[in-house]
């Protein structure tokens, strides 16, 4: 999108990008919880793949006649250096939900070890702080898949294991995610100049965490319909942060480099959704090991609520008064330096 559209059109762009997800959001998971339900969980995963294939045969020429941007500089591959952040990763979410502390202690260290330098090559130097510009995008981008998805992928588990609903019902709440998500899209397309684009951002983070906090009662007794109101309201919070934090990255990104800020955009959107889900697995697997189940769900739901605090933070590090581009502040643009991401 930042290469292929001028800034007029990115914000359209992004609320296009979510309007897409509308069709599947409607369908999918319904018919997922159909599936699961009455024939096999396995045959949800099966019928993704020739969805996936068709949707490459659509893209990929099209990203491939796009080329290099002229002036892109060659730089060293950081294949290996994604591949051991990776590994370290993997050590470190299995550490964390293997259930053993005899091998979970020693993975979570393993993991931190093997994924911390590259995580600082492969980070803006002043993400941990959120200094302002794609340092503060990149945190911003990490924070609100964290917190969302530590919780998204728990509440059809509340649904159906703590208040005995069917997996269609399950599905029927998340629709209304797709629904408000997109609707967040679109209201940052249309009111982010004039509104401030930061401010919609900090209003995602609080709606999202207000849409946390509302599903703490359905994990008791109140009716299950608060469930899709509550969680549709951390749908339109996403749907507000996350396009209007990608188009900060965006400005914030000197020409030619759109490629490194993406790869540091794109890193911390998908460990950060991993390490959500991990973390808000390890503490919910502990207390369904200990029949805590309802109060462990409790316990994720109010510490993801308390992540988007700093979230609000990274939106105000991307005001126009904070907001500064750094040229020399992309992964990759200097020599052999690996620079520390705080």
């Amino acid at each position: 999108i930042g290469r292929a559209y001028p800034d007029a059109l990115r914000g359209r762009m992004f609320a296009l990008y979510a309007t897409a997800w509308v069709l599947p959001g409607l369908v999918g998971p319904g018919l997922a919880g159909t599936v699961a339900e009455y024939l096999s969980w396995r045959l949800v995963f099966l019928g993704i793949i020739p969805v996936i294939a068709g949707a490459g045969a659509l893209t990929i020429p099209a990203l491939i006649a796009l080329g290099p941007p002229a002036n892109s500089q060659p730089r060293a591959s950081l294949v290996p250096t994604s591949t051991m952040l990776a590994l370290g990763a993997g050590c470190f979410l299995t550490g964390l939900t293997t259930g053993d502390p005899r091998f979970a202690v020693p993975l979570v260290i393993a993991g931190i070890a093997l994924a911390w330098r590259p995580f600082q090559r492969l980070m803006p130097p002043g993400m941990v702080t959120a200094r302002s510009g794609l340092a503060a995008a990149v945190a911003g981008i990490a924070l609100v898949n964290f917190t969302f998805f530590g919780v998204d992928a728990f509440v059809p588990l509340m649904l159906t294991d703590v208040r005995g609903q069917t997996t269609v019902v399950a599905g029927v709440v998340i629709t209304s995610v797709t629904l408000t998500w997109t609707c967040g899209t679109w209201l940052m397309e249309r009111m982010g100049s004039k509104l401030g684009r930061h401010r919609l951002i900090a209003a995602g983070f609080l709606l999202i965490g207000l849409g946390t906090v509302g599903l703490l009662p359905v994990v008791g007794s109140a009716p299950v319909f608060v469930a899709a109101i509550a969680w549709g309201i951390g749908g339109l919070g996403i749907g507000m942060a996350y396009p209007g934090i990608s188009l900060a990255a965006l400005e914030a990104t000197p020409a030619g480099n759109e490629g490194s800020a993406a790869t540091s955009m794109k890193t911390a959107e998908f460990l950060a959704s991993a390490m959500g889900a991990g973390v808000a697995g390890a503490i919910v697997g502990i207390g369904e090991s200990h029949d805590w189940l309802a109060g462990s769900l409790r316990l994720n739901f109010g510490l993801m609520a308390l992540v988007c605090l700093p979230g609000l933070f990274a939106a105000m590090r991307l005001s126009p008064a904070a907001r500064h581009r750094e040229d020399d502040s992309l992964p990759g643009t200097q020599d052999a330096d690996v620079r520390t991401a705080g």
